[in-house]
């Protein structure tokens, strides 16, 4: 799975804002600069700099700080569309719309209105599982910086408090009682934790609530900005090639056997990936690694996941996950186990 370059940007200036420079950032992560000079980069990349920024930053909640840097005007056409709505309602449906295009390859984002409550349900995908806190905890806090810029001059953290009822979250509360006191701050609403779903409620009478800051010709401008998303872009031809190669059981076949396949010319292929700052072997490379990371997190022998990853021998299938994950395959199990 592949992410906008953006989604890497926005945590590297977080942490150069926490004190962390960006080189600092990539070496920890082993990565190499050139992922900046891409327009889309594997999402297994941005999981790796989030751990790094965990270490380097000794702060458990980064989520939370990336999530008020996470201007809501920042978001272009949409978030200006949610900005404009009539109602609060009707802009929550814009925030949420816009933040499962922005976050679809970390969650999807439900929303659900009653007469009591409006409720906004966050489901992460399993591929951001090891950085479940730090996705849930971004999405939480860019919610609050939502609510903070829509009721600027109007008040403060009461009025914050008289729109959100509360946040549950499905991991545990933090087990120090300085840091409970941090989060809970941060985030204004009550926390709930150790809770089946993800959630953001927000008391009904908002929903009809009108907008300050409703303005009818920024919606009619803004509506006609937005473009479609595009349905050929570098990401959906990654997508067809590992859909492709997702029945080869990791003995990969040529780039020219794939284009020929896919209906292109090798050439065609080649530049099109190109185009897009991707090489046909870091798309094998990526299917490895996750598949790898699912496979350590199992009590399966390594020289046999080797061996189903289509190595030959154990030395290089270690050589790979540690240049994938940072850590020898041992080392890893050792810190799953922990978690």
């Amino acid at each position: 799975m592949y992410i906008p370059i953006d989604q890497i940007h926005q945590l590297t200036k977080c942490c150069e804002h926490l004190g962390v420079p960006r080189e600092q950032l990539v070496a920890r992560a082993n990565l190499d600069e050139n992922i900046f000079h891409r327009d889309i980069v594997p999402l297994r990349y941005f999981i790796r700099l989030v751990d790094a920024a965990l270490v380097l930053t000794d702060d458990p909640h980064i989520g939370i700080v990336l999530g008020k840097q996470l201007n809501f005007m920042k978001h272009g056409a949409v978030g200006a569309l949610a900005f404009a709505s009539p109602t609060g309602a009707e802009s929550l449906l814009a925030f949420v719309n816009h933040s499962q295009r922005s976050n679809a390859p970390f969650m999807k984002i439900l929303q659900l209105v009653d007469n009591e409550e409006i409720r906004i349900t966050l489901m992460p995908s399993k591929s951001v599982y090891p950085i479940n806190k730090f996705v849930v905890d971004t999405a939480l806090s860019s919610c609050i910086a939502m609510i903070r810029t829509m009721l600027s001059g109007i008040g403060g953290d009461q009025l914050i408090k008289k729109a959100i009822k509360y946040f549950s979250v499905t991991y545990a509360a933090p087990s120090d009682m300085q840091e409970l006191q941090r989060y809970q701050s941060a985030l204004v609403a009550p926390v709930k934790f150790n809770q089946p779903e993800c959630q953001i409620v927000f008391y009904g009478v908002i929903a009809g609530k009108e907008n300050p800051y409703y303005s009818s010709g920024l919606i009619e401008a803004m509506a006609k900005a937005i473009k479609p998303i595009p349905t050929d872009d570098g990401e959906s031809l990654v997508n067809k090639i590992e859909e492709c190669l997702s029945k080869y059981e990791f003995r990969f076949p040529t780039l020219s056997e794939v284009a020929a396949e896919l209906g292109f010319s090798e050439r065609t292929l080649h530049r099109r990936l190109a185009g897009q700052g991707i090489k046909y072997r870091e798309i094998c490379d990526g299917l490895r690694g996750g598949h790898a990371r699912k496979l350590m997190a199992t009590t399966m022998p390594v020289d046999e996941i080797a061996y189903r990853l289509g190595y030959f021998d154990a030395a290089s299938f270690y050589k790979a996950f540690k240049r994938w994950e940072g850590l020898s395959p041992s080392e890893y199990r050792m810190l799953i186990k922990k978690k």
